[in-house]
C-alpha cells in the first residue's frame, strides 16, 4: 500500500514537472515513513531495506513517466496547470536552472553601417 502512495505521489510531482531539488523533500518523507513502518512490522534488514529503495524507486519512476507524459503531450489542457510544454521556439520557458529567460534583444537596423 504504501508503495502505491510513493508511485501515485511521484506521478502528481511528474505531472506538476516539480523541479529535481524540490523532490529531495519527498523523498526524504518516504524514506523516513517507509523506514518507520518497516521497523514497526519487524522486517529484516535487508527486507527493510529492499522495502525503502523499492518505495524511493517507484516513487522515482512514476516522476519521469508523469513529466514525460506533459513534456511530450501536443494538448495543453494534459496539463493540470494548463501550460504548454517548451517546445525551443518559445523564449518564455525555463532555463536549465528553473529560471526565466528574458527574450533575446529585437535586431534593429543599423543605419551607421551600410550604404549611403
Amino acid at each position: 500500500m504504501f508503495a502505491g502512495i510513493s508511485a501515485i505521489g511521484g506521478l502528481v510531482l511528474g505531472f506538476y514537472c516539480v523541479p529535481w531539488r524540490v523532490i529531495v523533500i519527498p523523498n526524504l518523507i518516504i524514506a523516513i515513513v517507509s523506514v518507520v513502518v518497516s521497523l514497526d512490522q519487524n522486517f529484516s534488514f535487508l527486507a527493510g531495506f529492499a522495502f525503502v529503495f523499492g518505495c524511493l524507486s517507484l516513487n522515482q519512476i512514476a516522476y519521469v513517466i508523469g513529466a514525460a507524459i506533459i513534456v511530450f503531450s501536443e494538448d495543453p489542457k494534459a496539463s493540470p496547470t494548463g501550460d504548454r510544454a517548451d517546445d525551443g521556439e518559445s523564449y518564455q520557458g525555463h532555463n536549465a536552472k528553473g529560471l526565466y529567460k528574458d527574450p533575446p534583444p529585437a535586431r534593429r537596423a543599423d543605419h551607421k553601417r551600410g550604404y549611403h
